[in-house]
């Protein structure tokens, strides 16, 4: 669209409001003169009427009638005039210009009808006789009161034309001079009101170019001095504004390029938006492809691909971990955090994915894994042994003094715990590490059947401490199990709510649903547990009352064993508790359609 400068909106308008204004000039002007000039023939034309009637009076009492025409046709000679005399009947008696003979009756003329009704009568006409424009003035003959005549006087309106035609000319030259002045007085106006609007056109364009150091001079009128002077503070906050960014960008690219963590970003239709160097070394993509590119096709780590599509369809908050082939078939250990990114509606524009390399760790727990399995497996035999040759001893045939059999049953005692314990360690060692290579056999069972059966493996051990064990079990829940796994979480839960369970009190087993989770919760109505304790419940070896954890026969691994099983499902095991008033123990699993 072709935009025309602001000075031809402001000049065209005051140069029409301009002639405008001599138009309206001239229009009053040429009215006022016409009046002026009709006015001042009308009262010649009087005067002379009226010298006429006193010349011709005595002539008409005498009804001299070719007389009066004789006067009319000599005074013509000495003034530029018409002048008729016309009877009352309105019979021409005498007549400047014509024969009154030949005349017709001017009884019906108006300045004669006005000459008699008001006098002086006058009519501004067109002339059938001269054929051309008149202005007419009459008036009355009277002698005594009676009417003997009218005397009429006319002049041809051509002068007062031109006079009008020649005011005109000068009007018209007039004009021009001012107009000429006028729009060159509007233009430098016109100039002047815009000059301060180019030149902040000026400056803006070079602000919009990155020039925010210039300044627009302020002009001398207040309201374009005030819009320059908010444009150069706005470029003032702009530079200042653009600095900050500048400074906190190169600070963000700094951080984001030396960071040991690895960053991708990604929008929401799963392409690489931004990601660092330790993100492009964990996942083993070339980082001058990778700008633009689906992650599928960028990434082969099949695991990251469905991570990547649930955060970008909204989940706030995942976490997940990878394992990614390394060159030389190594393999490198990777915790991912994920997180949605929304606009300002809550819509959701793309996710970032933050990379811990947790290999190392994962080799240290490897290590720590093996070293403990192999330490409780190399004491596994001597344990046995003491715990066997103990029994022999304690229900061995000969006589014991009451210190040797305290010692002895003592012995197999401890012995019986450690090899509970060593047993706790390398099953746990067993399950972290078939979890770890995805080696624990799943099917899609009815969970039902392993809860059943670590209830009914606990009910002794319940009916020994007099404890109710009651049980709500719905069974046509199906999930992917492991049931002799599951069993033993069960169990592991319902023996240590037993432990911490006073007689007569009830521990209850609930089995049921919630959403797509299937949950096992067993509760108590035991001492119950401080809430400063929940979060390291489920550590190795970790005690709330260690005095009566080993007095219960504990090793300090069965809530640990449950953590691990639950994870080995896919699933969490989540402790929730009240001092004094009980503790309560859920397992939750994904259910058969939601199992991974």
């Amino acid at each position: 669209m072709n935009r025309h400068s602001l000075i031809w909106y402001l000049y065209p308008p005051f140069l029409l409001l301009i002639l405008a204004g001599f138009l309206l000039i001239a229009g009053y002007s040429t009215r006022t003169f016409r009046s002026f000039h009709e006015s001042a023939t009308r009262d010649d034309l009087l005067v002379r009427a009226r010298l006429l009637r006193h010349e011709l009076t005595p002539i008409l009492l005498a009804a001299d009638w070719s007389g009066v025409d004789r006067l009319c046709k000599d005074l013509k000679e000495h003034a530029s005039m018409r002048m008729t005399v016309i009877l009352p009947g309105g019979q021409v008696a005498g007549d400047s210009e014509r024969d009154p003979a030949g005349m017709d009756l001017h009884a019906d003329r108006t300045e004669f009808i006005d000459a008699l009704k008001h006098p002086p009568g006058s009519s501004i006409r067109f002339s059938d006789t001269l054929r051309e424009s008149m202005m007419y003035v009459a008036i009355p003959v009277e002698v005594d009161g009676r009417l003997i005549a009218v005397v009429r006087t006319a002049m041809p309106l051509t002068r007062i034309a031109m006079e009008i035609r020649r005011m005109w000319w000068r009007i018209i030259n007039a004009s021009v001079v001012l107009m000429l002045l006028a729009a060159w007085i509007c233009f430098v106006i016109a100039r002047r009101m815009v000059h301060p609007l180019t030149e902040m056109d000026r400056v803006a364009q070079q602000f919009a170019a990155g020039r925010l150091d210039l300044r627009i001079p302020l002009p001398r009128a207040r309201e374009p001095a005030r819009l320059a002077d908010t444009l150069n503070r706005m470029a003032q906050r702009l530079s200042e504004e653009l600095a900050t960014i500048r400074r906190q960008k190169d600070e963000q690219e700094a951080l984001f390029t030396r960071m040991v963590e690895g960053i991708l970003v990604v929008d929401r239709d799963e392409q690489v938006v931004d990601f660092n160097e330790a993100a492009a070394r964990f996942l083993g993509f070339d980082a001058e492809r990778a700008p633009g590119r689906s992650v599928r096709e960028l990434i082969r780590v099949s695991g990251l691909h469905h991570f990547v599509s649930e955060t970008v369809a909204g989940r706030e908050f995942g976490e997940i971990d990878l394992v990614v082939p390394q060159p030389g078939n190594g393999e490198r250990y990777l915790q991912v955090h994920g997180s949605a990114l929304r606009n300002d509606d809550g819509s959701c524009r793309g996710g970032m994915f933050v990379f811990h390399d947790v290999t190392r760790l994962r080799r240290l727990e490897t290590l720590r894994r093996d070293l403990v399995a192999n330490v409780s497996h190399e004491l596994k035999t001597p344990i046995t042994s003491i715990t066997g040759a103990a029994e022999a001893l304690v229900d061995g045939p000969g006589s014991k003094s009451g210190e040797t059999r305290h010692f002895l049953e003592m012995i197999l005692r401890h012995a019986k715990r450690l090899n509970a314990m060593v047993d706790d360690l390398l099953s746990l060692s067993r399950i972290e590490h078939d979890t770890e290579r995805r080696e624990i056999p799943l099917e899609i069972l009815p969970v039902a059947e392993p809860v059943e059966a670590a209830i009914e493996a606990c009910q002794p051990l319940a009916g020994k401490r007099q404890i109710t064990l009651s049980r709500s079990i719905e069974p046509a829940l199906l999930a992917r199990i492991n049931p002799t796994l599951l069993e033993q979480a069960v169990a592991n839960l319902i023996d240590n709510a037993l432990k911490y369970s006073e007689a007569g009190s009830t521990v209850q087993v609930s089995l049921d649903h919630s959403g797509t989770d299937i949950r096992i919760t067993v509760a108590d109505q035991g001492c119950g547990i401080e809430p400063s304790h929940l979060p390291r419940l489920f550590e190795r070896f970790y005690r709330v009352d260690p005095a009566r954890s080993r007095q219960q026969g504990g090793t300090g691994l069965g809530l640990a064993i449950v953590k691990h099983i639950a994870l080995a499902h896919g699933g969490r095991v989540e402790a929730a508790s009240t001092s004094g008033k009980g503790s309560t123990f859920t397992l939750i699993i994904p259910a058969a359609g939601n199992a991974a």
